[in-house]
């Protein structure tokens, strides 16, 4: 017997279905951290250069905590889609070509600039050390 919804038999935890006004809001928490947790990171590290050792490891460890749930909840986000390509679903197809266009997009342009930027670097630092 084929199970109906791919998605719950691949994570199994029916209970982590929130509703859209409460993903809506905890998306907006969770952006408003991020804000913070850059100018945070930017005054610690940044022009005041007074940050102690513990409160510099303090402030690494929330950015990596931060960071390493915003990769487990993009994980989580392509594996549904996976999940509802193979279940056939309604409008699956157009996801996936949409999120592969918005890669494409997002891609193209920063490996350009990083192209650039280590040209650039790589000649600047040349021409001082020669």
């Amino acid at each position: 017997m084929k199970p109906k919804n791919y998605s719950s038999v691949l994570f199994g935890f029916s209970l982590w279905r929130i509703s859209p006004r409460l993903r809506r809001g905890l998306t907006l928490c969770f952006t408003l951290l991020g804000l913070v947790l850059v100018a945070v990171t930017f005054f610690v590290l940044g022009p005041l250069e007074s940050a102690s050792s513990a409160t510099l490891r303090t402030i690494i460890l929330v950015d990596f905590s931060y960071a390493l749930v915003l990769v487990a909840i993009v994980a989580m986000r392509i594996a549904r889609v996976i999940a509802s390509r193979r279940a056939k679903s309604v409008g699956s197809r157009l996801h996936m070509r949409l999120s592969r266009i918005f890669a494409i997009v997002a891609l193209v342009p920063t490996l350009l600039i990083a192209i650039f930027a280590l040209v650039t670097i790589n000649f600047g630092l040349e021409g001082w050390f020669s």
